[in-house]
């Protein structure tokens, strides 16, 4: 946030803004980072029980547009800026714990499918990526060279991020926050990730 992005930031300002600005950070002795104030700017979180409708989701998908280009813009000009994002959500250096999410995740979702109408018939095949999940994410978000590659979000989902509001109560802009697992890769890892886990019911009946 005091550096890639404040550089990612600064080429679509004062039109746009991708994030809250980082104000000070500092390495240890502990660990922080402040972070503008977003609500004090008229920003503020969408309910994810209820999913985004289709006016939130068009500014989600033109603000990760906006993340996307500007990041290739910042690697165009300095290379060592994408390894600085070489982990992501799916990495064999993380701890175990991150593994057993995913495969209880995986587990339960089986387990709960034995209970839903017509679902029977996919319930073995999800238990059987149970012990194998964690891996499959790993071999799918290694980076191609030979292809288009952005800085993504890597965790681009309604929690994470905000929106601010007209007088009618229509989302009129948007910011991304928590910036823990950006990732050197393809674009389709945030955008399948925000299909997935965002919308309204009613925007994907659409």
């Amino acid at each position: 946030m005091t550096d890639t992005l404040d550089k990612m930031n600064k080429l679509i300002q004062p039109k746009y803004r991708l994030s809250g600005k980082g104000m000070y950070m500092q390495e240890d002795n502990p660990t922080f980072l402040v972070i503008e104030d977003l609500v004090s700017l008229g920003y503020r979180m969408a309910c994810r029980h209820s999913g985004l409708d289709l006016d939130h989701c068009i500014l989600a998908l033109r603000g990760l547009a906006r993340f996307h280009a500007t990041s290739v813009a910042i690697c165009e000009k300095e290379p060592n800026q994408k390894e600085m994002y070489t982990r992501g959500m799916f990495n064999i250096a993380y701890p175990s714990e991150m593994r057993v999410f995913f495969c209880k995740g995986t587990k339960q979702l089986a387990e709960e499918m034995e209970n839903w109408p017509g679902m029977k018939k996919y319930v073995e095949k999800i238990a059987k990526l149970v012990d194998h999940i964690y891996n499959i994410g790993i071999d799918m978000w290694k980076l191609s060279e030979n292809e288009f590659n952005v800085i993504n979000h890597g965790d681009c989902w309604v929690n994470n991020m905000m929106f601010k509001y007209n007088d009618d109560g229509k989302p009129i802009d948007h910011v991304f926050v928590d910036f823990q697992l950006c990732y050197y890769g393809s674009p389709a890892i945030d955008l399948l990730y925000f299909l997935n886990t965002s919308p309204s019911l009613d925007v994907f009946k659409r």
